[in-house]
């Protein structure tokens, strides 16, 4: 590989600093399971809803269910029936100021 800089003088020069391809490599695993798992708890879900438990410890499928059921509850349910106030909010209004035949 080549790589060309120019500078002024060789107090300005840029300074190349060799990267351990060794400990690189698990950091970035590291950062990529706390942004996965940063995601998951930012939307309310489980590891488990998400698909994203530990290898073999997905537990049988009452777990998998019972942890669906709990997302549904605490999550789905209430921004479900916000998204339905708004809509029968918008269509009662349309239905008082528009004549009958819409």
């Amino acid at each position: 590989s080549v790589f060309v800089t120019f500078s002024e003088g060789g107090d300005n020069a840029p300074e190349f600093i060799p990267i351990d391809i060794n400990t690189s490599a698990d950091k970035f695993t590291q950062l990529e399971e706390q942004i996965q798992q940063n995601i998951i708890v930012g939307h309310g879900a489980s590891p488990i809803v998400a698909g994203v438990a530990t290898a073999g410890k997905l537990g049988s499928s009452d777990v998998v269910i019972e942890a669906e059921q709990v997302f549904q509850r605490n999550v789905i349910d209430k921004r479900q029936a916000a998204i339905e106030r708004s809509f029968n909010s918008i269509f009662s209004d349309i239905n008082t100021r528009c004549p009958s035949e819409y």
